[in-house]
Order: structure tokens, then sequence, then C-alpha cells
């Protein structure tokens, strides 16, 4: 594998995880209209679901033992692959939540 064709799939890769990331944003960053959706997207997507994703990029990055990349580009990467998983972390939070609270969907 040559290094033009490495980097053209590593770019490509980091297009479409960047893409699920802008769109686990767009579906999952909504308005509370009533107890269960401010249960699921208040409590879990924007509270549980940001506040593991700092939390879990601070700890992987302090943790990591790469010696040989500065800090602030691990820092970089883990905010980058966490991001989209802990927000749908968050809803799956928020939804268990939200059925432990009796709270149900509106339809």
């Amino acid at each position: 594998m040559s290094r033009a064709f490495a980097l053209a799939l590593l770019l490509a890769g980091v297009a479409v995880y960047g893409t699920f990331g802008v769109w686990t944003w767009r579906r999952l960053w909504r308005p509370a209209t009533d107890a269960y959706s401010d249960t699921v997207y208040g409590l879990g997507v924007k509270r549980f679901g940001l506040g593991v994703w700092v939390a879990w990029s601070a700890v992987f990055t302090i943790t990591s033992s790469t010696g040989d990349v500065y800090p602030i580009l691990r820092l970089a990467v883990n905010a980058f692959i966490a991001f989209p998983l802990m927000l749908w972390g968050g809803y799956l939070w928020g939804r268990a939540m939200a059925g432990l609270f009796g709270h149900s969907r509106g339809l």
C-alpha cells in the first residue's frame, strides 16, 4: 500500500466518521417538549452524554501510554472518536431513566 493511498484511506475514514458525528449531534440535540424528552435529551444526551464525553476524553488522554504523540493531539483524537459514541450512550441512559421514572413517549 502506498503512502498516498493510506493517507487517502485515512482521510476518507475521518470524513465518514465526522459525518456520522454531525448526523448524531443533529439527531440527538433536541429541545425538550415534555417530561420524556426532557429526561432523554436534557438529562441523558446533554448532561450525561456530554459529561461522560469530557471525562472520557480527559481520562484516556491522561492515561494513554503513547509517548511519541503530543497530548493535545491525543486529546483531539480521543474527543473526536468519543463524541458520537457518548451522545448515543447518553441517549440510551436517558431512555432507561425515562422508563425508570415512568415517563412515556408522547406521540
